[in-house]
């Protein structure tokens, strides 16, 4: 049983490795697997071998950066999972993009158990300020000036982090979470709103089924401008139930 579980930990050191690298379409999967080193059974077995297999037959996928795609502009994708995990932590995902180009991905459980997908994604909403403010100082340091963009698909935790005037609903939530209020009114970031079907992050947070998969995979890892659409309002969206 040491053996099989040392054998375990490396091939899931070994796909970790690859997840934060150049496939970030497989990051949650690995993420999932990672939780149960110490107790894997037949099941979570064949899902790193399915991964394996996977990634033997999309070999040539990669990480593509193009000369004529724009070079300058900080955008981060954030997104939630609610209620999906057994603990009720939920999944939290982050895409970091300059221009077009992913530079950086992360797939995490949030450290405290929302009691809803607005909350969920204002803690992810929060997590994506903090970085963002790095990145800034990052970026500054060789000479690019740039106001970072958070892009969320949850249109009640935008208006959560612009207007406090939510304090029944939220005066649970703890103070270090409120951090990407007093960037906005410091005017150091934005957010921007798109439908859930546009979220880049989306995949870092779920299972996802194979064609939508493939279809964020391309759009991360080609750096496809896959902006918000403006031909709906976030209330129509929100009434589809793609909010």
């Amino acid at each position: 049983m040491s053996a099989l579980r040392d054998t375990y930990q490396r091939i899931i050191g070994s796909l970790s490795y690859i997840a934060h690298s150049t496939r970030p379409e497989i990051l949650y999967a690995v993420t999932y697997l990672a939780r149960r080193n110490s107790q894997a059974t037949s099941r979570h077995w064949e899902a790193a071998l399915r991964i394996v297999r996977f990634l033997f037959s999309t070999a040539h996928n990669g990480l593509k950066l193009s000369a004529t795609s724009p070079s300058s502009g900080l955008t981060i994708w954030v997104d939630a999972s609610y209620g999906g995990d057994e603990d009720g932590c939920c999944q939290m995902g982050m895409l970091t993009c300059i221009g077009n180009a992913a530079v950086g991905w992360t797939s995490q459980r949030q450290k405290v158990v929302a009691v809803s997908s607005t909350e969920a994604e204002y803690i992810a909403l929060s997590a994506g300020a903090q970085h963002a403010a790095w990145m800034k100082e990052f970026l500054a340091e060789l000479g690019e000036v740039t106001t970072p963009v958070i892009i969320t698909d949850n249109d009640g935790a935008r208006k959560l982090s612009e207007n406090p005037g939510f304090h029944k609903k939220t005066k649970h939530i703890h103070q270090q979470y409120h951090y990407i209020r007093q960037q906005l009114e410091l005017g150091l970031l934005t957010i921007e709103w798109t439908a859930g079907k546009y979220n880049k992050a989306d995949l870092l947070t779920k299972a996802l089924p194979a064609p939508t998969l493939t279809r964020a995979a391309s759009a991360v890892m080609d750096g496809q401008a896959l902006r918000p659409l403006r031909d709906m309002t976030p209330d129509e969206h929100l009434s589809k139930g793609e909010c």
